[in-house]
């Protein structure tokens, strides 16, 4: 990861060491469960992004962001128990690890700005 953290130390300034450390974390305890699912990287799936918001204004800010980078609107909810916005977006793309670091760095930092929180992703095992 030192690669990775120099390079995104500097994109995303807005997240902390810790909080880098913490998705790339996350992001390798996934692929390392996928790979073990036996599942093919190099196959484009969907991949889900969830994205939570206290400000209906954040999450609908956000939510423009991400259409303009080619994500796809699945779920755009309030959670009215838990009284929070919940975005759920999508994007076609390969388990290529340096890439989905890159998104979902990019995700959280853009999260963060809007005064949300990135809060993981998910997909589908491909395996052929």
């Amino acid at each position: 990861y030192g690669t990775i953290i120099i390079y995104t130390n500097f994109i995303y300034m807005n997240l902390t060491q810790e909080e880098l450390n913490e998705q790339l974390s996350t992001n390798q305890q996934l692929f390392t469960e996928l790979w073990e699912a036996g599942d093919n990287h190099e196959i484009s799936r969907e991949i889900y992004h969830n994205i939570i918001f206290t400000s209906l204004k954040d999450k609908d800010d956000y939510k423009d962001f991400a259409l303009r980078e080619w994500f796809q609107l699945e779920h755009d909810f309030f959670d009215e128990e838990d009284e929070i916005y919940d975005l759920e977006i999508m994007q076609l793309t390969a388990i290529i690890p340096d890439k989905m670091n890159q998104i979902t760095l990019r995700l959280a930092s853009e999260a963060k700005n809007y005064n949300g929180l990135y809060d993981g992703w998910y997909t589908s095992i491909e395996t052929l």
